[in-house]
């Protein structure tokens, strides 16, 4: 039988033997129930109704309303958007140690750029909606204190605290590995350090919040902590990558590169079509049917070519972040120049 259950029914038999509601409530008092519980218990049964045969007047019961499958997607919702929240911060807190402890073989800046991007997208959403919907589930429990009892909750909350107690424990075991095997260095501290706060602020206030009597403030502790950690990592994101501005001109400069890329081809077919001697200048040829731009999309200023010799030759265009393009261009695209570098090859 679970707690409410039990409750609702010492308080009908207790009624029912003709016990004043004072006397029920400090008895409940003393076995630990809260008051809001106690109230709600007794409120659950009309006073008096018509007496038995010993002369006691019969409780009568009110309607209940039970766990619905709405509060039960409630609960469930809030540990979705709770899980996504903590695996973006971590997402993104690894990217930025990574931006600022590199290592000497990195991934291209742009992985950690879209990476960082996501992050932030994901915390924009998902944050705000726990924040929302920890509210409402808090002023259910404040017009209903019996719910926290509600055995889905507790389901839900305990998984959550496992979860979290696993990965406390997991980042601890190779925090202990790694100093003995002489690999902690300055970034793995870093992200080890981020994994147990992240971890900390979802275990330590879920934990006190699953009591079935919380101190008082535990409800809003839990998203204010949450919060220190989520917003700062979100604008550092954003100032990181630059903002919409700076991801319009990196789509911009893709473009670009893919054209110059695209470009040298075409340069090669057009030398293997004329006797393998590269031409002057670079037109239209009937004989290579290449999907070739000849000018840049956005500013419509024409890309560069430049016969070098009878074999080399290069291909310009102008870009607005070359030291950005350089993560995706060839190995002899020159940032400075905005130039790719190239040899005609039979």
């Amino acid at each position: 039988m679970r707690p409410s259950d039990r409750l609702a029914a010492f308080v009908a038999e207790a009624l029912a033997a003709g016990r004043e509601r004072d006397e029920i409530a400090q008895a409940l008092t003393r076995a630990g129930w809260t008051g809001d519980e106690i109230a709600e218990a007794l409120d659950a049964w009309l006073p008096a109704a018509w007496p038995a045969g010993d002369g006691i007047p019969q409780p009568v019961p009110r309607p209940r309303p039970l766990l619905s499958a709405g509060e039960a997607l409630l609960q469930a919702l809030i540990l979705v958007a709770l899980a996504m929240t903590a695996a973006n911060v971590l997402s993104l807190g690894f990217a930025l140690i990574d931006r600022a402890l590199p290592a000497t073989a990195e991934l291209p800046l742009r992985a950690g750029t879209r990476t960082i991007r996501w992050s932030v997208s994901a915390l924009i959403v998902f944050f705000p909606l726990y924040l929302w919907l920890g509210h409402r589930a808090n002023r259910a429990l404040a017009t209903a204190p019996g719910r926290r009892r509600a055995p889905i909750r507790k389901w839900i909350g305990n998984a959550t605290l496992f979860v979290a107690a696993i990965v406390l424990l997991s980042d601890l075991l190779y925090v202990i590995y790694a100093l003995l095997n002489g690999d902690l260095t300055a970034r793995f501290a870093a992200k080890a350090a981020l994994v147990a706060v992240t971890a900390g602020l979802v275990l330590l206030p879920l934990r006190a919040e699953m009591r079935d009597t919380p101190a008082p403030g535990t409800s809003l502790r839990a998203p204010a902590a949450l919060a220190l950690l989520v917003v700062p990592l979100a604008i550092l994101g954003l100032v990181a990558t630059g903002g919409p501005g700076k991801g319009r001109i990196e789509r911009r400069d893709e473009a670009r590169i893919r054209d110059l890329a695209t470009f040298s081809v075409y340069a090669n077919c057009v030398a293997q079509t004329h006797g393998g001697t590269l031409p002057e200048t670079l037109g239209i040829d009937p004989d290579c049917q290449w999907d070739v731009r000849f000018a840049d999309p956005f500013s419509n200023a024409p890309y560069r070519y430049k016969r070098l010799s009878a074999s080399a030759y290069q291909v310009c265009g102008d870009f607005e972040d070359a030291a950005w393009v350089a993560d995706l261009a060839p190995p002899d695209f020159d940032t400075e120049t905005g130039c790719i570098h190239a040899s005609y090859r039979p």
